[in-house]
């Protein structure tokens, strides 16, 4: 699909250029992207996403500091903003960021009480042989 398109090939080069995974680039562009430019009746000369912004997403998605369910609102508000980076989404990126540490840190305090609680029952299984 890329490579059918000269000016989405040149959209994915450019944001691709500094992507730590590639190909990750290549399926925002494939599905957000293109799904959001259509529904809004754009070509991708029209994007209110410039490449690099769209790196820095995909990379912050990557790299664990926001999920991709955030990463869809980040750049939901960027395509509709029209604001040209994530940071200048910051309000919402640094929410999308709390959220996932507060999940993050509610997920390991449930995971330790469960194991606590595994270790408590072969207690008392280990006890009663």
């Amino acid at each position: 699909m890329l490579a059918n398109d000269l000016e989405l090939a040149s959209y994915f080069e450019a944001a691709a250029k500094g992507a730590k995974k590639p190909k990750n680039v290549a399926n925002w562009i494939l599905n957000d992207l293109q799904n959001a430019l259509s529904a809004a009746g754009k070509t991708i000369n029209d994007c209110p996403i410039p490449p690099e912004a769209l790196d820095e997403l995909v990379n912050l998605i990557d790299s664990g500091k926001i999920s991709g369910k955030q990463g869809k609102e980040v750049f939901a508000e960027m395509f509709a903003s029209g604001k040209t980076r994530s940071r200048d989404c910051k309000g919402k990126r640094d929410r999308a960021i709390e959220r996932f540490e507060r999940d993050r840190s509610a997920l390991r305090r449930s995971d330790r009480r469960q194991i606590q609680n595994q270790l408590q029952i072969l207690k008392q299984v280990t006890l009663r042989h």
